[in-house]
């Protein structure tokens, strides 16, 4: 079995369209299903990848990715991850042991918002189905709440955040008064 070089583009891999972002582009991955040992399919929207098995429904999201995911608050992953998901065979058992599908070794389980991954330190961590959308959705909303304490504690953000709720209030009855009235917004 030969691993994937990270940072190595895969042999089908489109080239990423600037132009159309939004995109879903999806290719046979190098990587192999850490879980069932079938080829991965890649699929990238808006810059975000994610390698997932249609097999198990499982998917690997490198640390790189991962990365990304957080700094841009993004849930691309996920949606990407579901995709897999909807074509899993139902019920397939869990193997007893994964090994990275970039270099091979094995991948150590970690307990991450009360869900079992399998992480490789070095590259990334595989998901079983739906384990990464609730470790992201629970890693987002964590990261939401910690922003929101330092916004809290930071003046000028308050007086800022209240003038946006004071201007969304405003653009709401300027809507409320169009429609009633038939006037231009």
């Amino acid at each position: 079995m030969s691993y994937r070089v990270p940072g190595e583009r895969d042999p089908d891999e489109p080239l990423p369209d600037p132009a159309r972002p939004w995109l879903l582009q999806t290719w046979l991955s190098r990587r192999v299903c850490p879980r069932c040992g079938d080829s991965l399919f890649a699929a990238r929207r808006e810059g975000h990848r994610l390698d997932a098995c249609g097999v198990c429904g499982g998917g690997w999201l490198a640390n790189e990715a991962a990365a990304r995911m957080l700094a841009e608050a993004s849930m691309v992953p996920v949606e990407l991850s579901r995709i897999a998901e909807a074509r899993r065979t139902p019920d397939l058992p869990r193997g007893a042991s994964a090994r990275c599908p970039d270099c091979g070794d094995d991948l150590r389980a970690r307990v991450v918002h009360g869900m079992t991954v399998d992480v490789c330190d070095a590259h990334g961590t595989w998901y079983d189905a739906g384990e990464l959308a609730a470790v992201a959705t629970a890693t987002l909303r964590e990261h939401a709440a910690r922003v929101a304490r330092a916004a809290a504690n930071d003046p000028e953000l308050r007086a800022l955040d209240r003038k946006l709720r004071i201007g969304g209030e405003i653009r709401a009855i300027l809507v409320e008064m169009s429609r009633r009235y038939g006037g231009d917004e």
